[in-house]
């Protein structure tokens, strides 16, 4: 479990993995072991999937709700990238939970490859 922990948690940037390590220590506090099936970025907030037994004490489930629900939450108010206070917004028609620095720098970014597009092809020259 701890080697599928690590290499999901790598889908995500690292902004948010003290949310994502924060969520694995409390669920496993909790359930003592269960299946990770995915950790993600979805329209600019953290998305984790995982799963229970079938003898898992239904009990339990609000609690494993409450704990994902609340890492979900603040991964709107986190930047992905640096874990500082964020706000979760489109650029470039992609949403993503950025502070303002790592906001402008990706509005640069997206500027730049649209300016590039609009650029007519260059000529092939073999001696270049």
């Amino acid at each position: 479990m701890a080697r599928e922990f690590q290499e999901e948690k790598m889908n995500v940037g690292e902004g948010w993995w003290p949310i994502v390590d924060e969520m694995h220590k409390d669920l496993t506090r909790l359930l003592g072991e269960y299946e990770l099936q995915q950790i993600k970025e979805k329209f600019g907030g953290l998305r984790y999937y995982m799963q229970v037994g079938s003898g898992c004490n239904p009990a339990l489930m609000g609690q494993v709700r409450d704990i994902i629900t609340a890492g979900e939450d603040k991964s709107t108010e986190t930047c992905e990238t640096c874990g500082q206070e964020g706000t979760n917004q489109s650029i470039g028609g992609w949403y993503k939970t950025l502070c303002p620095g790592h906001a402008e720098a990706r509005k640069i970014a997206v500027a730049r490859r649209m300016s590039d597009r609009d650029r007519p092809p260059q000529p092939f020259d073999p001696f270049f």
